[in-house]
């Protein structure tokens, strides 16, 4: 393992590096548009196997985005010195081919397979090149990285098998297989064989929540779109806003900038795990809820005077209560205290599922927002008597 000049092993070394970069961002809004597209998969066919679909296509795609953060936390592709034209080209190139794939999953058919499966295998190796590229001069973290790409590996071979197989039970099984070992992969490696920089991390996955929320508002506009324009649709409006508001308050004060001060409160070796655990796999059910609420609320704005159909009326209550549910795990692994606001509020929305299927949505909607209301409350009472100490 490569050691630096002091004798500390550089891989445990902790980084600093300048906040994300607008090529990040960019990037960033690139992957944000790939999952308004899965939205709408989603949405043309909203059964369990339909939701499955796009769910599986995420976690899919997923993936890809986390591997190109991990990376960019540790090496900054503007810096020349670490590649930075190739590693740039790299960037701008996976952009293009997450277009080209979000291009293509609205209309994701059997004679489609062939080539999502090369845009994929594409990104794969895109990703690759730029890990490799970026620890050039870390040999010691380049081994840790080739491990877990060879095991990661299996996922595009598994698609190309699927692709030229036609898709049934069995292969979707195989798929699964891959995905579940693929999002194994990272555990190949040690945490000394990583660098990692808590504030980059926090700060990134936090701008990625801040636009998937705001995607989601826009959910709520196209919604609304599809109705007469009438006081029932401007009550559906503004309370959808103040759900997605609510989700927002509640994230950037239970998670965002706390993250980092927990990170670094840990001892170097245990950083990249506990990163790891909160970034790349927590949030995985952080986006999920978000999407399935904008699932939801886009119906709602639609018929606001009607009860939510059944599957929304699912997925409205189900993507808040899962949010809810992540956000509570996340403190409890940042903090090993449960913050129990969080799961109490998640409990009550899952409440309203059966009630939506009866009352307009407009009314369901409503409740949520009390529910909501009650947990911001709640939590700033809790702050205000010291029971949780907010870390800025």
């Amino acid at each position: 393992m490569a050691a630096d000049h002091d004798g500390q092993d550089s891989a445990s070394k902790p980084v600093h590096i300048a906040p994300v970069s607008p090529l990040e961002l960019f990037f960033d809004l690139v992957f944000v548009f790939v999952l308004s597209q899965i939205t709408h998969l989603i949405e043309d066919d909203l059964t369990a196997s339909g939701i499955t679909r796009g769910l599986v296509l995420f976690l899919l795609l997923w993936t890809a985005w986390v591997a190109f953060a991990w990376v960019g936390n540790a090496h900054r592709a503007e810096d020349y010195s670490e590649g930075g034209i190739p590693r740039r080209l790299i960037i701008i190139g996976a952009m293009a081919l997450l277009i080209a794939l979000g291009m293509l999953i609205p209309n994701a058919t059997e004679s489609l397979a062939v080539p999502a499966t090369v845009l994929y295998l594409a990104l794969f190796l895109l990703y690759v090149a730029d890990y490799a590229i970026a620890t050039t001069g870390d040999p010691g973290m380049r081994r840790g990285i080739m491990r877990m790409v060879a095991i990661q590996a299996i996922l595009p071979l598994a698609l190309i098998v699927v692709a030229l197989i036609k898709p049934s039970a069995g292969t979707f099984i195989v798929v699964i297989v891959a995905l579940a070992i693929a999002y194994a992969a990272p555990f190949a490696t040690r945490d000394s064989d990583w660098q990692f920089s808590p504030e980059h991390a926090d700060e990134r996955f936090s701008l990625l929540m801040l636009i998937v929320l705001g995607e989601s508002l826009i959910s709520i506009g196209l919604g609304a779109a599809d109705d007469p324009f009438g006081w029932p649709v401007v009550g559906a409006i503004v309370l959808g806003v103040l759900i997605v508001a609510s989700l927002w308050w509640q994230y950037f004060d239970v998670v965002a900038h706390q993250g980092a001060a927990f990170l670094q409160q840990l001892p170097l070796h245990r950083r990249v795990t506990a990163s790891r655990l909160v970034y790349t796999y927590l949030h995985v059910f952080l986006v999920v809820g978000v999407i399935l609420m904008a699932l939801g609320l886009k119906s709602a704005s639609a018929d606001p005077d009607h009860p939510l159909p059944p599957v929304e009326a699912v997925l409205l209550p189900g993507g808040i209560a899962l949010f809810l549910a992540t956000l509570a795990v996340i403190r409890f692994v940042m903090r090993r205290r449960i913050l129990w606001p969080l799961p109490v509020a998640a409990t009550l929305i899952l409440l309203v599922i059966p009630l939506a299927t009866v009352v307009p949505a407009l009314v369901a909607e409503l409740v949520c927002v009390i529910v909501l209301a009650v947990l911001v409350t709640a939590r700033e009472i809790y702050t205000r008597r010291g029971v949780i100490q907010r870390i800025h």
